[in-house]
């Protein structure tokens, strides 16, 4: 995809329908999706989302996958996510017919309704986010509560760019809408700080959720080089539709 100048957010919206949705057995990919797409080249994508999750889309599925890119201004890093929609098919009643809606006429009447029809309506059932590429209103409420700290979990130590010798720190994500927590597992400090690594299940509704696993927050904090990379964040949320209680 062509990037933008750095600092920049650049976008790119893939239509089609699923064609296949495998596992993958290259190294560091866990599944592979191609999309079928009327007039144009089939587009293929590989992905990780953490702990081995499948993306909930199938064969036949009608999805939008919304890309968003941008050039790190400091350093040679970038920053990628993903919003992906998927196409489900809903009953509305349609009250705009020929005739206008009348009230009752007495006790034993009803008014009269409008005409059952379908409508396809986009879902938002997943999300790459990384060093906030997109606005907290293009997020479900159930992630916008994630936040990044200062905290340290655990230092690294090695080299990780060309000849640097690094010291890393993975830090904490902070949790500023722990009633919306549904269930948690991993390193936790203090009730609402989590490690990278953790999973979260966030409460969206009564019977929707999303699956969090919270991937990298990566600060150099000790370089053997004279630059250091920005710091990295990223976290990747899948949505479900099993109700989730404490």
């Amino acid at each position: 995809m062509p990037q933008g100048a750095p600092g920049a957010v650049t976008r790119h919206n893939i239509e089609g329908i699923v064609s296949t949705h495998v596992r993958s057995g290259r190294a560091g990919v866990d599944y592979i999706l191609t999309l079928q797409r009327p007039e144009r080249v089939d587009a293929k994508f590989t992905y990780r989302l953490g702990r081995h999750r499948r993306l909930p889309v199938n064969t036949g599925d009608s999805i939008r996958i919304v890309v968003a890119h941008r050039a790190h201004a400091a350093d040679e890093g970038e920053d990628v996510g993903v919003l992906i929609y998927r196409s489900e098919t809903e009953s509305v009643t349609d009250n705009r017919g020929d005739s206008p809606l009348k009230a009752p006429r007495g006790p034993g009447d009803k008014p009269e309704t409008g005409t059952l029809k379908l409508r396809n309506r986009a879902v938002l059932i997943a999300v790459v986010e990384q060093n906030q590429l997109f606005s907290e209103d293009e997020l479900p409420a159930a992630l916008r509560g994630l936040r990044i700290t200062d905290v340290a979990a655990y230092k690294e130590a090695g080299r990780y760019r060309a000849d640097c010798q690094d010291v890393r720190e993975q830090r904490y994500f902070r949790l500023s809408r722990p009633d919306l927590l549904a269930g948690s597992e991993g390193k936790i400090l203090r009730g609402r700080f989590f490690a990278p690594g953790s999973r979260l299940r966030m409460r969206q509704s009564t019977t929707e959720s999303f699956d969090v696993v919270l991937l990298s927050h990566v600060a150099v904090v000790r370089s053997s080089c004279r630059a250091k990379p920005d710091a990295v964040w990223s976290w990747a949320a899948i949505r479900s539709e099993k109700a989730d209680t404490k």
